[in-house]
């Protein structure tokens, strides 16, 4: 145990000192007197650890092998500790963390050997071997306190030959050591200063440079251009482009491109941060975890001195009972602190990725071809704002899922120990509970898929009423685009609220475990615990605790059943977004040089429209299985009518024949066929009728309105000439523009 902090400190600190010496010196920096001081007691306490090496080398028979392994271990480390300091002085603003984390742990870790060799030693503390081990303890809290002493002009310090970003109120944690940042010190002037007056904008702290968008956006499209081109090099010799190519078609064979990997996009720029967070979270889960252990021994200390008891054996030693409440408060402290570092590094992930993704739609907005326009501002804007807040929500719950599957783990083996078999009761509860919330699982889905189509098509409506609002107010068609918003927005709210019924069945069925885990826990356990081992007050003190600590996971996983199911459909739609076609470049040949020709637009015999063969066809397709849909509901209704006016002739006979068996004698009736049979016939055959002129005519029709719109254009604009496209509405003009700009096909 004690040589862990060096073997890390060894394993660290060859890649630290090639990227500390990589940097190059500091500008001003000095060989200040704390420095100084911090250098003399390294060199001390090296020399402590190597005379507690000749000490133990020559009492071997005393403290064995192990001693002398660890105290040279220790003296490599203290020599790799002692090259990194000097070089993190002059060439770092801020120390290192190996360095505070080596010096803090061998200080804590030092007391458990000097504790044993005091016990170990007839002497005790008169015998100098102890009372080293006590000095190097001593010096290892010193070099860790002096450590976290900053450099006098560290906001100042710059390398020679750099540019330094100058903001008017720089954030001070870039500057801050490794204990400020993770006791959120370096917020202590900005509390105090809210603590004497109300905060104003001026005040608050600029953002750290880490989170600045713009090179978040150039590491993310440094990655995308990479992907891009080795994805078109692979797609040449794909099956599909050399098919293209052979049937002459080169704009086919340019689209088909592979799709666009965001995940591996989004880890790339920020995977770095976000893995990191996995560090604070394991020492959270470690130190969360020890406290019903401790308090299982507390609690044991405290039986212990019950007069029972002290009937059978002797009480346990005061020191113990102390050690554990201190051990309980350490640990409440240290996963406090570890979870806040959690946190925050989980919240400055998610804040990049939101950053990486709002850039990536933006930048596709504005690339995409005019096919894909069609779907308007408002499936862009929802894009960037509920779908991007979705996969960011569930971006940031990555961690709590597998760490809440830790914690469920390491939960049930405890609590195993504490009652053995009858935790198959707990898990048995578990199980169905599990089962029942899996059945409901794809009813979120489905509602949230159906929720966010409604809320596209919302925003289309209402863009649609604001860019074309005069015309609606000349002709008076505010009461049809009332209706229409209406009837998406209730059937948005109808989804919705179809969704959040099953998040309250779901999450309900998730907070009944626990009380029906404890009720099977203790009712199987005190059936079958043995003589030995009884269902006494600690065992069920400390079972309640574990189960309690139990809700948490189950509660984190019951909160991101939602956000994955909503994740996983705005993940599905960016990617869909970020993949469509985009503008072909090549539809325009562009000259760089602009003295090359005095033209600068040439058309010659110029054939135009807005969409692809591909998307054409696609739109034949989708026309095509809406009126057949339509048929089948015309069909339908069509039945469904003449049912009703057969039951209404059914009836209508009835009464008839009632009223002549009540004034005549009673006689066999024949039953009369019902005439509308006929009826019924005609409206089906009506129908059919109608779909298949429909389906007649829906191919022609919709390769008129979507194939080309412009012919055999010939065009020339002389550079700097002032040309005007005069023409009534429809006829072509923007649609002129879009073909010189590229946008036309």
């Amino acid at each position: 145990m004690t040589l862990i902090p060096s073997v890390l400190l060894m394993i660290s600190v060859s890649p630290r000192l090639l990227t500390v010496v990589s940097k190059g010196r500091l500008e001003s920096v000095r060989a200040t007197p704390i420095f100084l001081f911090k250098m003399v007691a390294v060199l001390a306490a090296f020399a402590i650890q190597l005379g507690i090496l000749v000490k133990v080398i020559s009492d071997n028979s005393l403290y064995g092998t192990s001693s002398i392994l660890s105290t040279v271990v220790y003296l490599v480390g203290l020599a790799a500790a002692g090259l990194l300091h000097w070089f993190e002085h002059f060439n770092m603003v801020n120390p290192a963390s190996s360095l505070l984390v080596f010096w803090l742990f061998s200080a804590l870790i030092s007391i458990f050997p000097t504790r044993s060799w005091i016990q170990a030693t007839p002497e005790g503390l008169s015998s100098p071997l102890p009372v080293l081990k006590l000095v190097f303890t001593i010096l290892a809290f010193l070099v860790f306190i002096l450590e976290n002493i900053p450099k006098p002009n560290y906001k100042s310090l710059t390398r020679p030959n750099t540019a330094r970003q100058i903001q008017p109120n720089p954030s001070p944690e870039p500057y801050t050591n490794y204990f400020k940042r993770v006791t959120f010190f370096w917020l202590l002037p900005l509390l105090r200063l809210g603590k004497t007056r109300s905060l104003r904008m001026e005040d608050l702290y600029n953002i750290n440079p880490k989170l600045l968008s713009y090179p978040l956006y150039l590491t993310t499209k440094a990655k995308l251009d990479a992907d891009e081109a080795i994805a078109i090099e692979k797609a040449q010799t794909g099956a599909a482009i050399n098919k293209a190519q052979e049937a002459g078609d080169e704009s086919t064979a340019r689209r088909l491109t592979p799709r666009i990997n965001l995940a591996g996009t989004i880890f790339h720029t920020v995977g770095y941060t976000f893995m990191s967070a996995a560090i604070p979270r394991v020492f959270y889960i470690c130190f969360y975890y020890i406290r019903p252990i401790l308090f299982s021994q507390l609690v044991g200390f405290v039986a212990s001195y019950t007069t029972n008891a002290k009937k059978i054996a002797e009480p346990q030693a005061s020191w113990k009972g102390f050690g554990y409440v201190i051990a309980v408060v350490v640990a409440s402290i240290l996963s406090s602190l570890f979870d806040g570092q959690f946190q925050y590094i989980n919240y400055n992930a998610g804040l990049k990725a939101r950053s990486v993704f709002v850039t990536l739609v933006y930048r596709k907005s504005l690339r995409l071809s005019t096919t894909n326009k069609q779907e308007g501002m408002g499936s862009i804007v929802n894009h960037m704002s509920t779908d991007v807040d979705k996969v960011v929500a569930f971006f940031d719950i990555i961690h709590i899922l597998w760490s809440a599957v830790v914690e469920m783990i390491i939960t049930i083996v405890l609590l195993y120990k504490e009652v053995r078999y009858a935790i198959f009761a707990s898990i048995g509860v578990i199980a169905v509970m599990s089962f029942i919330s899996g059945l409901i699982s794809p009813f979120l889905g489905k509602n949230q898929m159906a929720s966010m189509k409604s809320s596209d098509k919302r925003i289309k409506i209402i863009n649609e009423l604001v860019g074309a609002i005069k015309s609606v107010k000349l002709y008076g068609w505010e009461e049809y685009f009332i209706k229409k918003i209406t009837e998406a927005r209730d059937e948005q709210l109808m989804y919705a609220r179809l969704f959040f019924s099953w998040v309250t069945v779901f999450g309900t069925i998730m907070n009944m475990i626990p009380p029906f885990v404890i009720f099977a826990t203790l009712a199987v356990y005190g059936v079958v615990a043995p003589a030995g081992t009884p269902l006494d007050s600690r065992r069920i003190f400390t079972t309640i605790t574990l189960i309690n600590m139990l809700q948490s996971p189950l509660g984190q996983l019951s909160d991101s059943m939602s956000a994955i199911v909503t994740g996983k459909v705005a993940y599905d739609r960016l990617c869909d977004f970020l993949n469509s076609e985009e503008i072909d470049e090549t539809n325009v040949i562009k000259n760089s040089d602009a003295n090359a020709s005095d033209i600068a637009f040439e058309v010659t015999d110029g054939t135009f429209g807005w969409y692809t063969p591909e998307a054409i066809n696609v739109a034949i397709e989708k026309k095509a299985k809406e009126d057949g849909e339509k048929a089948r509901e015309d069909r339908g209704k069509a039945k469904e009518d003449g049912e009703k006016a057969k039951d209404g002739e059914k009836a209508k006979g009835e009464a008839k024949m009632a009223e002549k068996n009540y004034k005549a004698s009673p006689a066999t009736v024949e039953p009369v066929e019902s005439s509308t049979t006929s009826d019924e016939k005609f409206y089906s055959a009506a129908a059919e009728e109608k779909a298949a002129t429909a389906g007649s005519q829906t191919l022609p029709a919709t390769r008129g309105s979507m194939g080309p719109v412009m012919h055999d254009i010939n065009l020339r604009i002389r550079r700097g000439a002032l040309t005007a496209v005069v023409g009534r509405v429809g006829e072509g003009k923007s649609s002129l523009v879009g073909a010189l700009l590229g946008e036309m096909y």
